[in-house]
């Protein structure tokens, strides 16, 4: 009987170990889905990331190609066109512009 007794604590200590072994896997497995799960999400959110800014490139690309277009019925600019020619307004003296008399003896 103490062989019996031996042979079923055995049998409990393996049942117990192929549950904690099962556990550990599912376990394991789980924390693999849910990193699975978290990169899934990850990837989604650079991708709506990457979008969104393909589209404000989009729209500048847009306006720069707007830009570009309604300068080319300008006429050209010349070295001339840029240089700054200053705006000196006329000379008025004033009182000043009047001799005075000539001094008397």
């Amino acid at each position: 009987m103490a062989q019996r007794g031996r042979s079923d604590w055995e049998r409990q200590l393996a049942a117990q170990r192929r549950e904690a072994e099962r556990q550990t896997r599912e376990a394991t497995r789980q924390a693999k889905e849910q990193q699975k799960a978290q990169q899934s999400a990850h990837i989604t959110q650079q991708q709506r990331l990457a979008e969104t800014k393909t589209a404000a490139v989009v729209e500048e690309v847009k306006l720069l190609d707007q830009v570009l277009v309604g300068v080319l019925n300008q006429p050209p600019i010349t070295f001339d066109d840029l240089k700054v020619r200053p705006r000196i307004p006329p000379f008025q003296p004033g009182k000043l512009g009047t001799s005075l008399p000539a001094p008397g003896r």
